[in-house]
């Protein structure tokens, strides 16, 4: 698991920020997925319909 070593080496405060980049990218990520699943189940269901 580097991600721990990332997080764990904020001497500098590089781990913070490392983290709080790859904690953006994941919110966007997940956010992106979300959006994306909504509109699929939306359009599944109204093609049901």
């Amino acid at each position: 698991m580097r991600m721990m070593d990332l997080i764990g080496t904020n001497r500098y405060g590089e781990g913070a920020a490392l983290g709080f980049i790859i904690g953006a990218i994941i919110l966007v990520i997940t956010f992106i997925q979300l959006r994306l699943l909504n509109s699929w189940w939306t359009v599944e269901g109204n093609v049901q319909r």
